[in-house]
């Protein structure tokens, strides 16, 4: 094998050669593999193999990458998805590797080869929330967090989460899972995560390490352009008024979408003013406002920032595929009516007329739809405040990202939830109104109604999480192409550019989602930022849900996402309004 070319042996479920990117990685087709490597048919693949007992779920070239790099020459990979279970395994695998090298560079067709276990592809490893019943873990992370962070202050780390993690044919362990941009510099591999690991060794932390590759902000973009699930239960409240609980929203003149979370009362004077709740990063991203001066009172020019629902992005979308509808609907029908409706009267044709008339409503609701809701009343801007419920560090600095919409005298907002999973505690029709506190020292099962993905269910983890936004390198952290936004109570501890909380360390609970590990759920996504989080437990009270957090943002390496504690937020609403939260009620704690 050509001596420059080294084996790739970082981790203990994947082996190859060169060097390859650090996980997660996207997998995209070759589209012609033939101009890119002509002999590529002279590489025994098949024969390698086969002498050596491998036997591969998939063996084929394809482009491996990170998120954010453009696929080109050198990012063709020979990929072979094996199972690398036991050390006879990574040994095989090795000499596999050197082999299709070997025969590689006599061919001329020189490329990165890449064995992974079928377990680690093709999504990521499963993780987990740390459970309120490893109450021994939360002394250990206190103490490590603010050791590695000292020992990593000088990379271009992101995030910090502590959580269970599964790697392949091994039960899930505590472990530090690190998300940075320059996660594939020589310096993690070769010193950090030595000295890492020796630290931990050195204290007797129960706990793993990983390192995993993140090329943009939780935070950022989160609204820019959303991912979206196209479900009728997602849109059908989007035109209703009341407006539905989750609904999409942003501001006038802007490509951002996010979500409404829900109706609000602030009583002020003696007057109640019907509010929406949302993000601040939903409303204020974009517009003339700089998030890091907040708060912002009640004035009239944040009046100026007028607020609509559906966002303009989701409101053209919507006519598009409700008119996309109406036209396959109409087509349908003719071909048994030849565009005479009347023929179809008391023949059972008329169903296909049915249809078109009842996608024709849609199309004309959507067409002549006042999507004007309101104006921003105040916000809190991306700043901080104290939380009570804890000590020492953990106390300061806790994240702020909420905004008020003061809803036009036409508008209101549904008090009600919809299209409820049977699953869940509460049901369809039951009204969001009370709020409470979460205990710090308590897990909790949690659900949100977003405008990207719907409902999700997940659990508060119990660790803290740490965050860093740094500014002023070539990633953009405010693209339009926003990041891919369990069981247990985390507190993120979380660092900021300018862009994002003025670059202080902040605090926030994540959330991991509960569905099914090998579907790879995640709790929220882009565009779910602003969705209310809901307790997804038994209250004394039937017909009654409770809030517990505000949705701000989620980590697409380390599968976390982020809230913050609903109290925090009305606490800092009336602080900024001078008035009272009048509704929701306030619940107590739980």
């Amino acid at each position: 094998m050509n001596e420059h070319r080294p084996i790739d042996r970082r981790l203990p479920y994947r082996i190859g050669s060169p060097w390859l990117p650090v996980l997660p990685v996207l997998t995209t087709d070759i589209d012609d593999i033939e101009a890119i490597l002509p002999n590529k048919s002279q590489i025994a693949i098949g024969d390698i193999l086969r002498r050596l007992s491998i036997n591969a779920s998939f063996a084929g070239f394809v482009h491996r990458h990170n998120r954010g790099q453009a696929t080109n020459r050198n990012t063709v990979t020979l990929l072979i998805v094996s199972e690398l279970k036991t050390e006879q395994d990574i040994e095989k695998c090795e000499t596999a590797v050197h082999r299709i090298c070997e025969n590689a560079a006599q061919s001329r067709s020189n490329c990165a080869v890449e064995i992974i276990d079928c377990q680690a592809f093709p999504a990521h490893l499963p993780v987990f929330p740390i459970p309120e019943t490893s109450q021994h873990l939360v002394a250990v992370w206190n103490s490590l967090l603010p050791q590695l962070q000292t020992l990593i202050e000088s990379r271009q780390w992101v995030t910090i989460d502590g959580m269970l993690q599964r790697r392949p044919h091994s039960v899930p362990r505590p472990t530090a899972i690190i998300s940075a941009k320059d996660a594939n510099d020589s310096i993690w591999w070769d010193e950090l995560l030595p000295d890492i690991r020796e630290l931990f060794l050195k204290n007797n932390w129960d706990f793993d390490v990983a390192l995993l590759h993140l090329d943009r902000s939780p935070l950022s973009g989160d609204e820019a352009r959303g991912d979206r699930v196209d479900e009728p239960e997602i849109h059908e409240g989007w035109y209703e008024n009341p407006v539905g609980v989750g609904s999409s929203c942003g501001i006038a003149g802007s490509e951002s979408s996010g979500t409404l979370g829900g109706r609000f009362v602030l009583t002020k004077d003696n007057i109640a003013l019907e509010m929406g709740l949302t993000s601040a990063n939903v409303l204020l991203r974009g517009s003339t406002f700089d998030m890091t001066t907040g708060p912002f009172r009640p004035s009239t020019s944040l009046s100026t920032v007028k607020v609509v629902s559906p966002s303009e992005q989701d409101h053209a979308r919507e006519v598009k595929a409700r008119e996309t509808l109406l036209d396959s609907a109409t087509n349908e029908a003719a071909m048994y009516t030849g565009g005479n409706d009347a023929v179809a009267l008391g023949t059972h044709f008329q169903s296909f007329v049915d249809k078109k008339n009842m996608y024709q409503r849609r199309r004309d609701e959507a067409n002549a739809a006042d999507c004007h809701l309101g104006s921003v009343y105040a916000s809190s801007g991306q700043i901080t405040t104290p939380n009570p419920q804890y000590e020492g560090a953990l106390r300061d600095n806790w994240a702020l990202d909420w905004a008020l919409v003061k809803m036009t005298p036409s508008k209101t907002i549904a008090s009600h939830v919809r299209h409820v999973p049977s699953s869940a505690r509460f049901q369809s029709f039951d009204k969001i109104s009370k709020w409470y506190s979460i205990s710090a020292d308590v897990s909790h099962n949690v659900r949100k109604f977003g405008r990207s993905t719907g409902w999700t269910t997940g659990r508060v983890n119990l660790l803290q999480s740490a965050m860093k936004l740094d500014g002023g390198d070539s990633v953009d952290w405010y693209s339009n192409e926003p990041p891919l936004l369990g069981e247990g109570s985390t507190v993120d501890k979380v660092t900021f550019s300018k862009g994002g909380f003025g670059g202080q360390v902040v605090h926030c609970h994540s959330v991991v989602d509960t569905r099914d590990w090998k579907t790879h759920h995640r709790f929220l996504r882009p565009g779910d930022s602003g969705s209310l989080v809901l307790y997804d437990g038994n209250l004394d009270e039937d017909g009654v849900v409770a809030v517990v957090g505000l949705s701000v943002g989620e980590n697409d390496a380390s599968r976390a996402s982020y809230m913050t504690p609903i109290d925090l937020v009305i606490g800092h609403i009336e602080e900024v309004t001078g008035g009272t939260v009048t509704y929701p009620r306030k619940g107590g704690r739980i």
